[in-house]
């Protein structure tokens, strides 16, 4: 792509979408311009995207480069649409379908906050930060000024649902270990991936994407305000969705 970007004789912008989760396991206030802040990284995702933005950092000497980064992508907070249900829609079905009438805990503590961002102000917000005159050479956060805590999301989610809300907490390290247990472990990719974001602490600065929007109608809606809408999606996704054949069923002893 830069090197497609070097070729064009006019160019006016390249964007680059990559990820808040670049910060890694970064605690704190991770700021727009931070990229190499010592932080390790927890799977290949988090590791691949810091290492695109390295190159992509390099070459914004040369070229208008623009760099996007949202947070946890989640449905259209207008009709809870999304492609696929991931990351934190993993406990979002559990609990919302959740009809044993059993307290599940959560994995990890789960009270810090959870950076949810619906896609269509990721769309929006993007779209007009990335053709502002001084974009080039500037790198946006694209997420909730004001993220509801873990908990809060979840215990909210089985309200909009009405099942047992979750109680208590199974600690982050016994969790990651049930999950890489023989046969779970294929199941739980996913979810360790996202158990290890419920544990972790961190700010995300929006100083730059402040300052792009301004002036403009666009702005990311509060969590409380579109959440019943995604859950409604989840369990209309989910009453639909046909029991998979008896031949796909995973046997969870089964390791091959």
């Amino acid at each position: 792509m830069i090197d497609l970007a070097r070729d064009a004789s006019r160019l006016e912008r390249v964007v680059h979408w990559s990820t808040a989760m670049i910060s890694g396991d970064r605690k704190g206030t991770f700021y727009e311009d931070d990229l190499e802040a010592g932080q390790k990284f927890r799977n290949a995702y988090e590791r691949t995207k810091y290492e695109a933005e390295r190159l992509v950092r390099a070459a914004m000497r040369q070229l208008p480069i623009t760099v996007v980064r949202p947070g946890i992508i989640v449905g259209d907070s207008r009709t809870g649409e999304i492609d696929k249900l991931d990351g934190p829609y993993y406990l979002m079905v559990v609990i919302a379908t959740n009809a044993s009438g059993v307290r599940l805990p959560l994995l990890g503590k789960s009270d810090v906050p959870l950076h949810l961002v619906p896609i269509d102000y990721v769309i929006e917000a993007a779209w007009h930060v990335a053709r502002g005159e001084t974009a080039a050479g500037k790198t946006f956060h694209l997420v909730d000024p004001a993220p509801m805590p873990a908990r809060a999301v979840f215990e909210a989610v089985a309200e909009h649902a009405h099942t047992e809300k979750p109680r208590g907490h199974i600690p982050r390290p016994l969790a990651r270990a049930v999950l890489r247990t023989p046969g779970l472990a294929r199941l739980g990719r996913g979810p360790l991936a996202f158990v290890d974001m419920l544990d972790h602490a961190v700010h995300y600065d929006q100083t730059n994407t402040a300052q792009a929007l301004a002036g403009t109608p666009v702005r990311c809606p509060p969590l409380a305000e579109y959440l019943a809408t995604l859950v409604r999606h989840v369990l209309d996704v989910t009453r639909e969705a046909p029991p998979p054949p008896a031949d796909d069923v995973a046997d969870p002893l089964d390791e091959t």
